[in-house]
């Protein structure tokens, strides 16, 4: 594709491009594919603090999420409908301290409570340059009966109610240098069980 002209890539132009160009491609992403093939089956860390730090606060989300069937909530249009996973999150403790982990359904600056739905639009997004199976990514959000949360890392496993208003659940703990895995979920009526989608 000629991302310049091109950028949806719509446009195959292979059949017109030099070979030596297309082959030069093509061995690029060999190569690129060898290199990362080989990391799927690991779990690639995140350094606690992370670094450049933004104050001392960092972010995970759900789109790092771990779990045997690969799955993930990786865009705005899940966390609006609410989709249900479960997993961990693989960090490396590389300053020991205290840490206060905060678990939330919504972005921070959002200030939503954890179980709050959303009816219609809360950001100004543009209709006519949307096509209306994608609406669900900018507009409207499911409210979810979270009664608990749950946060295991260090060896230690931390429970809480969740306040009916609170728009997050806040554990302070203790951790050691190394790596690690972060598990974090939230419990709801009936037994659903849905990660995180943001951790502070």
């Amino acid at each position: 594709y000629d991302l310049s002209s091109d950028p949806g890539q719509k446009q195959d132009i292979a059949d017109s491009a030099p070979p030596e160009l297309l082959t030069e491609l093509r061995q690029a992403y060999e190569e690129w594919w060898e290199l990362v093939s080989e990391q799927f089956d690991r779990d690639i860390s995140f350094a606690l603090p992370m670094e450049p730090q933004q104050g001392d606060r960092m972010l995970l989300t759900t789109h790092d999420i771990r779990n045997e069937a690969g799955d993930a909530v990786w865009n705005q249009g899940e966390v609006r409908a609410g989709k249900a996973v479960a997993g961990y999150w693989a960090v490396d403790v590389r300053k020991a301290g205290r840490y206060t982990i905060e678990l939330r359904r919504w972005p921070a600056e959002t200030g939503y409570a954890l179980s709050a739905g959303i009816d219609g639009d809360d950001v100004p997004w543009n209709r006519e340059d949307i096509d209306e199976k994608e609406e669900h990514f900018y507009s409207g959000g499911e409210a979810l009966d979270l009664r608990w949360a749950q946060l295991s890392i260090g060896g230690h496993d931390y429970q809480a109610e969740l306040e009916q208003e609170g728009s997050f659940a806040s554990f302070t703990v203790q951790l050691e240098l190394g790596e690690d895995q972060l598990f974090a979920a939230f419990y709801g009526r009936g037994g659903a069980v849905v990660a995180p989608y943001y951790i502070y």
